[in-house]
């Protein structure tokens, strides 16, 4: 039978597999680990294909234009491990849309809500006042 690392399996009783059989085992994988293949083909060079492992769940930092987050993580510019958690900042003129903080579940998914950074805008110019105007410094913002 299969030797799994970071996890363990069950059998109905069955301890050697033959060549060309399917079998399907319960593995369970260490906590804050993913299961990968869990069927296995005993083939005739007597290895498996394809191999049961567990590994690490791991969630890509999402994109965050006009953004950056900040994480409970150690390098939180590469693919954090469940639990990691990332809480999203905009840059100065921009405001977050949905400022939850993010938690990598199992699956590899985010919790919530993707953030976004929207352009912060003042809408147009006030209408005209008698005997004087507005000064926008070359940029008018709408």
């Amino acid at each position: 039978m299969p030797y799994i690392t970071n996890g363990e399996l069950t059998t109905n009783g069955k301890t050697i597999m033959k060549s060309g059989e399917t079998v399907l085992v319960n593995f369970t994988c260490n906590t804050n680990i993913l299961l990968v293949n869990s069927i296995t083909t005993c083939q005739r060079d007597r290895t498996r294909n394809p191999q049961p492992s567990c590994s690490d769940i791991e969630c890509i930092v999402p994109s965050l234009t006009y953004g950056y987050y900040v994480s409970n993580a150690i390098n939180a510019n590469s693919n954090l491990t469940y639990q990691s958690t990332i809480t999203p900042y905009c840059f100065d003129g921009y405001a977050l849309e949905s400022s939850a903080s993010l938690t990598c579940q199992n699956k590899s998914q985010w919790s919530g809500e993707s953030p976004s950074c929207t352009p912060i805008t003042c809408g147009t110019t006030p209408e005209a006042f008698g005997n004087g105007r507005y000064n926008t410094g070359g940029h008018l913002s709408v």
